[in-house]
C-alpha cells in the first residue's frame, strides 16, 4: 500500500490512503491511491456544502496533494474520492475515526469457539477447522478437511 509524501495516515482502505492536516488556516490534503482511478473526482466538503472539487486521473505512481485555505477554521472538513460513476471510494472527516468503545473490549482469557460435531458443521466451520489445522502444522489433516 503506497503511503509516501503525504505526511501521515488519516484513513486507509483498499482504494487508497488520505492524510488531512491543518497548517494555520489551511487544510493540507495528501492522497495515495492503490490502483489507477481514471476520471476521479476529489471533493472537500464543509458539512454538506461542497467547497472544492477537482477531476483527476490518479495512479499509484503519483501523489495527489492540495492545500485549501479555510474560510471557517473551526469547522470539520470532509475529503471524498469518487470514481467516474460517482461511487465513493474513500471518505474521511477530520477528527472522526473508527474505533471500538472501551466498554466493548474484553481483556483476559477469551471465549474459545466450540466446533460443532461433524454432521452439524457449516462450510465456514470446515474452513475454520482446516485453517486451525494448517496453522498448527497439521498439513495433511488440513488438506483432508478442506
Amino acid at each position: 500500500m503506497p503511503v509516501r509524501e503525504i505526511g501521515g495516515i488519516s484513513r486507509a482502505n483498499l482504494n487508497g490512503v488520505v492524510h488531512l492536516n491543518r497548517e494555520a488556516n489551511v487544510l493540507v490534503i495528501g492522497l495515495n491511491v492503490n490502483h489507477a482511478v481514471q476520471h476521479a473526482v476529489v471533493r472537500v466538503l464543509d458539512g454538506k456544502q461542497q467547497i472544492f472539487q477537482q477531476n483527476a486521473d490518479l495512479s499509484p505512481e503519483r501523489v495527489w496533494s492540495h492545500q485549501l485555505p479555510l474560510a471557517n477554521p473551526q469547522d470539520k472538513y470532509s475529503f471524498e474520492l469518487q470514481d467516474d460513476h460517482g461511487a465513493v471510494l474513500l471518505r474521511q472527516t477530520e477528527g472522526e475515526y473508527d474505533w471500538t468503545p472501551a466498554a466493548e473490549i474484553h481483556v483476559g482469557p477469551q471465549t474459545a469457539y466450540v466446533m460443532p460435531p461433524a454432521e452439524k458443521r457449516s462450510e465456514d466451520d470446515w474452513l475454520q477447522l482446516g485453517n486451525e489445522q494448517e496453522l498448527d502444522g497439521e498439513l495433511l489433516p488440513a488438506l483432508a478437511t478442506y
